[in-house]
């Protein structure tokens, strides 16, 4: 990439915040149950749109994202008595394109989230960590969600260890209310386990000039 000018790293700074605020508005509506409004965060007439959950799978286009973000977390949330879901912004790297059409970020996530049982009816809290990786695209002069992909580290129970099983989701995640993904996620098996060999998963972004490279 080229060296920017002055003028050039001041607008690069600017569109920076706009990113940051778009995903601290997903963390402040994703805790508040704000599930429609996420939504909206997303692109709305650019193709190409999906999220991608490790632990679920790929869901493709703005109705992809209705089927996630709305239906999967409304099944989650029950009738929001004791439904509580926080997901942390943490160590950030953000790259805009060199065309300034669009950007890269990566977020860790450390989380908690408390769940109602399928099994028990009952409250259950647990410990959720991973890694938020987007792809942002502008659209109308407005920075929106394009590629969304949420990579699971941990997730296991308030009274379980992430070592004292193979894995630990969660009753949760076996809900055959579950709206079905339309392919398979990106970044499978990143949840740990015991035999987890850890590896910089999703990649760091680095400096590009366009998209197409």
């Amino acid at each position: 990439m080229r060296k920017l000018t002055d003028l050039e790293k001041g607008v690069r700074a600017y569109e920076m915040q706009e990113i940051r605020n778009l995903m601290a508005r997903y963390e402040y509506y994703h805790t508040a149950k704000m599930h429609k409004e996420t939504k909206l965060l997303f692109a709305q007439h650019t193709p190409g749109v999906y999220i991608d959950n490790s632990s679920l799978g790929r869901y493709d286009g703005l109705e992809g994202v209705e089927r996630f973000f709305v239906q999967f977390h409304e099944l989650l949330d029950g009738d929001k008595k004791g439904s509580l879901c926080i997901h942390e912004l943490t160590t950030e790297i953000i790259e805009i394109a060199g065309d300034g059409k669009t950007a890269k970020g990566l977020w860790s996530s450390p989380g908690l989230e408390t769940r109602v049982s399928n099994v028990t009816g009952e409250l259950e809290a647990y410990w959720v960590w991973g890694k938020y990786y987007v792809d942002f695209v502008k659209e109308d002069e407005e920075w929106k969600f394009w590629h969304f992909y949420i990579t699971d580290h941990i997730q296991c129970d308030y009274h379980t260890s992430w070592t004292e099983k193979d894995e630990v989701k969660g009753e949760v995640l076996n809900d055959p209310r579950i709206p079905k993904a339309d392919g398979p996620s990106r970044y499978p098996d990143t949840v740990y386990s015991r035999t987890h060999v850890e590896q910089l998963v999703p990649p760091v972004p680095a400096p590009y000039d366009t998209f197409e490279e």
